[in-house]
C-alpha cells in the first residue's frame, strides 16, 4: 500500500483495510492537534488510489472492513468518492464495510442526497470530533464550527443511515471551562445521539499552538484526579437511549 506521511486511524479500525485516499485534514487548524501540520489537505492521485485498491485486492481477501484515511476523507469531491466506493465494491466484494473520518463542515458541504448516494455505494460508518459542546472551548480551539453546527451535521448523518461514532476530550477546556465544557458536551451528545461515544483525554503536544499557550499560561491543564472527575460528571449528565461508550485511545 502506498501510505505518504502521517496516517492515523479510529482504535477499531485496527483490523481493517486503510486505504489513504486523502492527505492530511480538510481544516488542520486546531490548537490541539500536531497531526497533518507537514500537509496540505487534498485526494490523492485516482491511479495511486486505484493500485491500493488492487494490491488489496491480492492481498487483504481476509479484511471485512475498510477505513478511508487521512484525517477527512468525506471533504473529497461527491464524484471522487463515489469512483472510490464503486471501485471498493467491484474489486472488494467481501468487504462489508467502509468507514471514514467526517468533520461537520464535510457533512454539511454535502447534501443529504449526495450522502445518502454515498451510503448506498457502501459507506457506513462515519468517526466525528465533537471534542466539546461548549461554544466558548470551540472557539478557544479554533474547531471551526459552532455547537449547532456540529448537531446538524450529525442528525444529517444518521438521517442518511450512517452509523455515527463521536469523540470527545476530556480536558479540552482546561481549568478555566472544565465544568462548562462537561456540562455542554452532555448537552451536545444528548442532542445528537450518537451510535457511539469515544472519551479521549487532552495531551498537549510539542510544537502546537497550544502547547504555546500552555507555555505563556494562557492554559492550565487539568489534573488527572479532575480528568476522572469530568469523565464521572459526563457520564451522570448524559442522556442517551443507547449508545456505545468506550475510553480506549491512546491519548488516554
Amino acid at each position: 500500500m502506498n501510505y505518504m506521511g502521517t496516517v492515523i486511524r479510529p482504535p477499531s479500525e485496527a483490523g481493517s483495510i486503510i486505504l489513504q485516499v486523502s492527505l492530511g485534514c480538510s481544516h488542520n487548524k486546531c490548537l490541539f492537534c500536531g497531526t497533518f501540520r507537514d500537509k496540505t489537505f487534498g485526494a490523492k492521485a485516482a491511479n495511486v488510489i486505484e493500485s491500493d485498491i488492487q494490491f488489496a485486492a491480492l492481498h487483504y481477501r481476509d479484511k471485512k472492513s475498510l477505513f478511508l484515511a487521512d484525517g477527512d476523507a468525506l471533504a473529497l469531491p461527491q464524484v471522487f468518492l463515489e469512483n472510490i466506493l464503486r471501485q471498493i465494491k467491484g474489486s472488494l466484494p467481501w468487504v462489508k464495510r467502509v468507514n471514514s473520518y467526517a468533520s461537520p463542515g464535510a457533512l454539511l458541504s454535502k447534501t443529504a442526497k449526495e450522502l445518502s448516494i454515498l451510503r448506498e455505494l457502501g459507506l457506513s460508518r462515519l468517526y466525528m470530533g465533537v471534542e466539546s459542546g461548549s461554544d466558548k472551548v470551540l472557539s478557544l480551539m479554533n474547531k471551526g464550527h459552532s455547537a449547532n453546527g456540529i448537531i446538524e451535521a450529525a442528525r444529517k448523518a444518521k438521517y442518511c443511515g450512517f452509523y455515527l461514532s463521536t469523540s470527545i476530550i476530556l480536558g479540552l477546556g482546561g481549568k478555566a471551562f472544565s465544568q462548562t465544557h462537561i456540562k455542554k458536551t452532555a448537552q451536545c451528545l444528548g442532542e445528537i445521539q450518537p451510535n457511539h461515544i469515544g472519551a479521549l483525554t487532552l495531551r498537549v503536544l510539542p510544537d502546537t499552538p497550544l502547547a504555546q499557550l500552555v507555555k505563556n499560561k494562557k492554559f492550565s491543564c487539568i489534573s488527572t484526579l479532575d480528568v476522572l472527575s469530568e469523565l464521572k460528571l459526563l457520564l451522570e449528565t448524559l442522556t442517551v437511549d443507547r449508545v456505545q461508550f468506550h475510553a480506549n485511545h491512546a491519548s488516554n
